[in-house]
């Protein structure tokens, strides 16, 4: 098959032709853009595309389409370099509405008076790229980065919560089901390894496939079932929940355990209406967690053992002191965005000169603080914790403000679940689903935000 579409593009007469129709599509895209369900519809389309490209999704020609190969050397260039084609065909048919321009600029102007901290993060990235010793990979990530802000600043302005929710469930879900077909496998710690379908690994499907579940049971009303609305959950419930046991992430069980037992919690404090009984369910539960944390602390090696991890993490704490050390040699504005790990490289990577003593070379330090720490230094960790306090604000106002909406939960659950799965991966600051959804979260509750008395 790779061989046949290389042929395809490699054939002067079939390119010109399907340059022609691409050609055609322009036109009528952009002419039919003023019809509005159409415009919605290629809005929608575009979305899901985006973000299932940037999902660490290994298919072809999608996985060609990948944010991070604008930095790192792309596979192959001309499929690379044909996504912007893609972009300005949406772009266009977007934009070409003085109406929908304005509105976008001053969502931007909005979004980063309420939070500029989300946007800080990703100009420091660009603006200390230049001091790195490959200025060029980490300048042009940090534009990239920007590039996110500036989409899920549209998403935001052009969907509300629920088609918010809707994206990310079709979009998780869409990967856990072809992951039940393409079975590839990575991670052989475990017997058999764990299943990484059309993804890079089994912590990339895990944590997707644990925040799909998550959306479907927080979504489900059971007042309003239908039989097709039934099935339709149930197929979204078994896919995800499937694609989570097979992947075998312990991250990712934690992770979605620890969000839906927060969702329960929510649900019975909302319940309950007197502020002396809501006190004493809230003392309660901070007793019971306590008790649990130090059950689960003196006896951490067992319950490790049950989601098939081992104090260390599975390797991860051998080589975290090796990077602390080169962190604290730039510890100030890091080497940059893509400036430590560059495998593409090879006796290049400047990663080799701190891990040489490593059975393995990691793509990334596998947790997202750290790393931040290690591309940015103490100025970029500090504004990005800065953002996620911020954020975390907004959602608890979100929250209060629109309790009786059964999506008012939601911002509090995503940014509980992209915090967790920064503790095993690294999804801050990076070309992937949770990073964007976070930035997408952020960005409409900064929207949402009504000035204060």
């Amino acid at each position: 098959m790779r061989d046949l579409f290389l042929d395809f593009i490699n054939d002067p007469f079939l390119f010109i032709i399907t340059f022609v129709c691409i050609i055609n599509y322009v036109i009528l895209t952009i002419i039919y853009s003023r019809k509005n369900l159409f415009r919605k519809r290629v809005e929608f389309v575009f979305i899901i595309f985006f973000l299932f490209c940037n999902s660490k999704v290994q298919m072809s020609p999608i996985q060609h389409w990948r944010l991070d190969y604008f930095v790192q050397p792309p596979q192959n260039e001309l499929i690379t370099y044909s996504s912007l084609l893609i972009y300005l065909v949406y772009s266009f048919t977007f934009l070409i509405e003085k109406k929908n321009a304005s509105i976008l600029l001053l969502s931007i102007f909005k979004s980063i008076a309420s939070n500029p901290f989300v946007w800080g993060v990703s100009a420091i990235g660009a603006v200390t790229g230049l001091l790195s010793d490959t200025p060029v990979y980490a300048v042009k990530a940090g534009f990239l980065l920007i590039f996110i802000n500036l989409f899920a600043t549209h998403v935001s302005t052009q969907c509300s919560w629920c088609s918010v929710i809707d994206l990310f469930k079709i979009n998780t879900s869409l990967i856990c089901f072809l992951s039940l077909f393409i079975r590839q496998r990575t991670n052989f710690t475990t017997e058999g390894g764990g299943l990484a379908g059309i993804t890079s690994s089994k912590n990339q499907l895990g944590s997707l496939a644990a925040l799909g579940l998550i959306l479907w049971l927080l979504t489900i009303d059971i007042n309003k079932l239908t039989v097709k609305s039934l099935l339709i959950y149930l197929l979204g419930i078994g896919c995800t929940l499937y694609a989570l046991i097979d992947a075998r992430s312990g991250g990712a069980i934690v992770a979605s355990i620890t969000s839906l037992s927060f969702m329960v919690i929510i649900f019975f404090l909302k319940k309950i209406k007197g502020i002396r009984e809501k006190n004493s369910f809230v003392s309660f539960l901070f007793a019971a967690l306590l008790l649990i944390g130090i059950v689960m602390i003196s006896n951490l090696e067992f319950f490790l053992g049950l989601i098939g991890k081992t104090p260390t993490l599975t390797g991860r704490t051998a080589f975290w002191p090796e990077i602390i050390e080169a962190a604290w040699q730039k510890q100030w504005i890091g080497y940059g965005l893509f400036g430590f790990w560059q495998s593409w490289r090879g006796p290049d990577n400047p990663a080799l000169s701190w891990l040489s003593a490593t059975e393995w070379i990691p793509p990334s330090a596998h947790q997202g603080f750290l790393d931040t720490w290690l591309q940015l230094g103490f100025l970029g960790l500090t504004i990005l914790i800065i953002s996620i306090v911020i954020t975390c604000s907004q959602a608890v106002s979100n929250y209060f403000s629109q309790q009786n909406s059964k999506y008012a939960v939601f911002p509090l659950v995503l940014i509980l679940f992209t915090l967790i799965s920064n503790t095993y991966e690294t999804h801050f600051l990076s070309f992937n689903f949770t990073w964007i959804a976070f930035v997408i979260i952020s960005g409409k509750l900064s929207l949402e935000q009504k000035p204060s008395n």
